[in-house]
């Protein structure tokens, strides 16, 4: 439990970690690995001359990587025995449906750095109904989906839909109806220019299980106190890094601490907390929040008073926050 003093004095520090020197395969491969590469983890096991593509293979983790900048389309016709997938820094303008029958074993799947990709037909994900996890990011000019692309997706536990261009959250919601992705979970879709969320945004999640859901640095400046209130299995909300203030957030935990009752962890860093913070604080104390973040603020005057009893908090991270008067 925290209280007043104890509360604001309690800081988390994190620590850097810096990947390995020397690396022998690209940066985006290095990274997806545990531990430095070795000429035996990855493996050119293919380079398809009818696509394009190369087809990489870790045999530590028997993931496969399809990439090259030569590489314009799914290679289809190869055998892979694998149980992931990933597409990455290709040519690749249009996935089509179909594109990845010859697969239906995948458990993951990611798309991600293909700078030419436009458009994935709905139709391409029908055949992967064992799929747990799906990445689709950082894909620069993929602006809009159809509603119907998911279908086939039935046992989809994480989504990522993260630094694309996609500024319009309720067309994509309509992809998430809880009937065509009744195991999702966790959703994923930071870093898109949503600007503001509106009450009937979320709509088409009504009965969702999603209970984790991130939407850092997507510029948002207003959510509609209710924008959340379809998403009662909600447990862990990440908005941080937007343009927030302590009204419009008092106003949304609030509504939260009321339609989701498992609601404990909530990220509000990097916001603007600057003005009238007590509220905020007020109304994280009127719910069953056991974990905030609230670092990277800055705070016009901080005082112990700033922070009623929070009788459910147990972690609290105010690392870097910067005030003009203590």
């Amino acid at each position: 439990m925290f209280t007043t003093l104890s509360a604001w004095l309690y800081i988390l520090f994190v620590g850097i970690q810096f990947s390995s020197n020397n690396a022998i395969l690209p940066t985006w491969i290095e990274q997806t690995f545990p531990k430095k590469i070795t000429h035996e983890d990855a493996l050119l096991i293919k380079k398809d001359n009818i696509t394009g593509c190369k087809i990489l293979l870790c045999p530590r983790t028997y993931d496969y990587f399809v990439y090259s900048e030569a590489c314009l389309k799914i290679p289809t016709h190869v055998e892979i025995n694998g149980f992931a997938i990933n597409i990455k820094t290709t040519k690749i303008t249009k996935i089509y449906a179909g594109d990845f029958d010859n697969w239906p074993q995948l458990l993951s799947l990611n798309i991600e750095m293909n700078s030419e990709l436009i458009e994935i037909e709905p139709g391409a994900f029908n055949i992967l109904t064992n799929l747990n996890n799906l990445s689709i990011s950082n894909n620069y000019k993929l602006k809009t989906i159809e509603p119907e692309l998911f279908i086939g997706l039935l046992n989809l536990k994480e989504l990522k839909f993260i630094k694309n261009n996609m500024h319009q959250l309720s067309e994509f919601i309509l992809s998430l109806n809880p009937i065509i992705l009744p195991s999702l979970t966790a959703l994923d879709i930071s870093q898109n220019p949503f600007d503001k969320i509106k009450s009937i945004d979320l709509i088409a999640l009504n009965n969702t299980k999603i209970e984790v859901l991130s939407l850092k640095f997507c510029g948002l400046y207003e959510i509609d106190a209710d924008s959340f209130a379809s998403l009662i299995e909600l447990r862990e909300l990440d908005l941080s890094n937007n343009n927030l203030n302590s009204f419009i957030l008092s106003d949304l935990i609030l509504n939260l601490g009321k339609t989701s009752v498992n609601f404990t962890k909530l990220d509000i860093a990097g916001n603007l907390l600057n003005k009238e913070p007590t509220k905020l604080f007020h109304a994280i104390s009127l719910t069953n929040i056991t974990d905030l973040v609230v670092k990277d603020n800055h705070f016009d005057l901080l005082q112990p008073e700033l922070f009623p009893i929070m009788t459910k908090l147990i972690k609290l991270d105010l690392s870097n926050i910067m005030a003009i008067d203590i």
